[in-house]
């Protein structure tokens, strides 16, 4: 609410608010235009002849839209690519940061054999049932040491 009261008030006039609305709403579009090509290949199954003629006719419609905003950009236009610019920043690092921690755990992870025999050649006491770790990782163990679970001393 604050952010969208704060634009209101910055953009001082409508036209300046029409002029980044349609920018937006363009640039939707044309992305959506995009995103349907996707899903005719790949969820849907089309030929590539057939989804490349539906999102051409699409492409061409929104593409023109778009170009003509592109004119208001200076008007108030920037905010919204501006807006787009900082989520897409704020994604790109999380995805580049999950892969990230991805490949550090994958390298970190020990076959189970190998669990096994760490907690038998250390004499960590076991209890009879079942645990369950939640971790990402889909074979092996959990990243650490591979004993995170070995009794504390002094500690029965």
């Amino acid at each position: 609410m604050i952010v969208t009261i704060g634009l209101t008030i910055g953009f001082g006039k409508s036209d300046n608010l029409a002029a980044a609305y349609g920018i937006a709403v363009s640039l939707t579009m044309l992305m959506t235009s995009a995103l349907l090509f996707i899903a005719m290949r790949e969820i849907w199954g089309w030929s590539l002849l057939a989804a490349g003629s539906v999102a051409a006719f699409f492409f061409i419609i929104d593409g023109a839209f778009f170009l003509a905003n592109l004119t208001k950009i200076a008007d108030g236009g920037y905010v919204p690519l501006m807006l787009a610019i900082s989520v897409y920043g704020v994604m790109w690092t999380w995805h580049r940061g999950a892969a990230a921690v991805s490949v550090r755990m994958h390298e970190a992870l020990i076959p189970i054999a190998e669990f096994m025999a760490r907690i038998a050649e250390k004499k960590v006491p076991r209890v009879p049932g079942t645990a369950v770790f939640l971790t990402r990782a889909e074979r092996d163990t959990p990243a650490g040491d591979g004993l995170a679970c070995q009794a504390q001393p002094g500690i029965a």
